[in-house]
């Protein structure tokens, strides 16, 4: 727990529940508490102080202010020099009140006991405005970049979730949690849509292929750079890992093709490089012929990823050996 807030803490345990003004409302022997100051002096101080608390509260960003503490141990102080003063005893107790943690929100949308949904620096508001901001990521994704609507959704949901936790009553909080989800359920089917269009392409194109096939040679390595084995390897790995081939013994030769293109991620913005690479695969008919095609690859900042059929690029049988 933040240190500032220990204070506050400790003075929220020690209220006193009976009712009577020659109580305490706080511990004051507590060191704090003991002010040389005068009680109206100390009092005064606070001026303005309860509007400032109640105002942080609303936009949920009480937690990273000092408004609490010190209102606390200066209004506490006042009351210890004068418990029977009606206004000093007042003025703590709606401060305590309103320093008091918001319970946490059960059977809502997200689990605000989950840290992912703790900033106590950002208010509600704005909390909104990047989920809003996380959200329009998805409408700017090109076709290679399905990987990055994960991170977008995750980033979208902590923020929504974080503003229903600052504010679980509001209803602009519950709508965002509901939006995102809402939306990234969509992204995500529009997607699953689409490899499921282009797996199903696939196979018609290697059924039309198979029945008016011509046999060729397998194409020469048209590779503009260094280290063609190393990113054969790389690519081959990127087709496993991807699942395009289910096992090494599928993939009988990959080699690049043609140059590294560069460019960036529209959202983040982070550089890429792309490469086409083609393809032998296995004579999974044991006639002797195998099928070759080319494939997108993608590296950015982790290994090389297997994007994509490439349209219009090598393809075709050949012999396997």
């Amino acid at each position: 727990m933040n240190g500032k807030w220990s204070l506050m803490v400790g003075v929220l345990a020690l209220l006193w529940v009976v009712p009577g003004m020659a109580e305490p409302l706080v511990d004051c022997s507590k060191k704090e508490l003991q002010s040389k100051n005068s009680a109206r002096s100390l009092y005064l101080w606070t001026d303005g102080v309860e509007k400032e608390i109640r105002k942080a509260k609303e936009q949920g960003v009480l937690e990273s202010t000092n408004h609490c503490p010190r209102a606390i141990r200066l209004r506490g102080s006042a009351h210890c020099k004068e418990p029977t003063n009606a206004e000093y005893r007042a003025g703590l107790a709606r401060v305590i009140e309103l320093c008091r943690p918001n319970p946490v929100a059960k059977g809502g949308p997200v689990d605000c006991s989950d840290k992912r949904f703790t900033h106590p620096e950002a208010s509600v508001d704005l909390l909104l405005r990047w989920t809003d901001l996380a959200l329009s990521g998805l409408d700017s994704l090109q076709s290679h970049e399905s990987s990055r609507i994960k991170p977008i959704c995750d980033r979208a949901l902590k923020n929504a979730g974080t503003a229903y936790c600052k504010a679980p009553k509001d209803p602009k909080t519950v709508a965002a949690v509901a939006k995102v989800r809402k939306r990234c359920a969509a992204a995500r089917a529009a997607e699953e849509a689409k490899k499921s269009a282009a797996a199903k392409a696939e196979t018609d194109r290697k059924a039309a292929a198979k029945a008016n096939r011509k046999i060729v040679k397998f194409p020469r390595s048209t590779y503009k750079g260094g280290g063609a084995a190393r990113v054969a390897a790389q690519m081959k790995r990127a087709l496993l890992a991807s699942r395009l081939a289910k096992s090494p013994r599928e993939v009988l030769r990959v080699q690049p093709m043609g140059r590294w293109v560069s460019g960036r991620y529209t959202d983040t913005k982070v550089r890429y490089q792309k490469i086409t690479g083609l393809v032998l695969w296995w004579d999974d008919d044991s006639d002797g012929v195998c099928r070759f095609t080319s494939y997108n690859f993608i590296k950015d900042r982790g290994p090389l990823k297997a994007k994509s059929f490439c349209m219009g690029c090598p393809e075709g049988w050949t012999r396997c050996k």
